[in-house]
Order: C-alpha cells, then structure tokens, then sequence
C-alpha cells in the first residue's frame, strides 16, 4: 500500500515539475500559417489586399502582446505589397525580416535590389524608333 501512495505522489510530483517548465510559444504564427497555405497550396487568387488585412491584424496584436512574429512573417506581407504596387511598405516590412532575421539578409536584399531595378527601368525615357539610325 505504501508503495502505490509513493508511485502515485512521484507521478504527481513529476506531472507538476513538467507543467511548470512549459514556456510561451517562441513566434505568434496568428494568421500567418492559413494566409500561406491558401495563397500557395489551395492556389486562392482572391487577391493580396484579404491577405494584406489579415496580416496586419496580426502585426497589431502582437506588438499590443509584446509578441515575436515568425520568420517569413514580413517578407511575405512585403511580397504581397509589392503585388498591389506599394513599393514603399513592401520595401519597409522586406527591411524588417531583414533586421529581424540577419540570416535572410542575402535573399531580402535581393528582392530589394529588384524592387529599385524595376523602379528605375519605368523611369528612363524610351528611345524614339526614328533615333534609331535612319537617315531621312
């Protein structure tokens, strides 16, 4: 009899030690996981902007939590920024995955390079085909 109280006191007493050891999750994923399975696995071409909304929410409750987004997180709002043509949030949230997640920096500098290569070749002035050396 003994020997079942103590068993049974060691299971409680472990079940509590473990229970106390438990954390909060590393990233709030808020929308994030659902936002990428639809666009890229269900192929949902209901537009960015659903997304764009969802996303944001989620950026707001996590600072109101003082919670860390997931990797991904940014450049993937960044990306769908830059879907509906606004260059200059999808280049801030690309600079924050960046600042967040050094590790990405190789890959977010690239999209940030084309992002300004794409701004500058609308830019420049397209040659007249009469300037290309005819001679009247």
């Amino acid at each position: 009899m003994q020997i079942t109280k103590l068993n049974t006191l060691g299971i409680v007493a472990l079940a509590l030690l473990l229970s106390s050891c438990a954390s909060k999750p590393l990233y709030y994923w808020g929308n994030y996981q659902d936002v990428i399975y639809e666009r890229l696995a269900k192929g949902n071409n209901d537009g960015p902007l659903k997304h764009i909304e969802l996303l944001q929410k989620d950026i707001t409750y996590s600072q109101e939590q003082g919670l860390e987004l997931p990797p991904g997180f940014h450049a993937h709002l960044g990306m769908l920024y830059s879907e509906v043509g606004n260059l200059r949030l999808s280049q801030e949230h690309l600079a924050q995955e960046r600042s967040n997640f050094p590790e990405s920096a190789t890959l977010m500098d690239l999209f940030l390079k084309g992002q300004n290569k794409g701004k500058q070749s609308s830019k420049k002035p397209k040659a007249s085909k009469k300037s290309k050396g005819k001679k009247s």
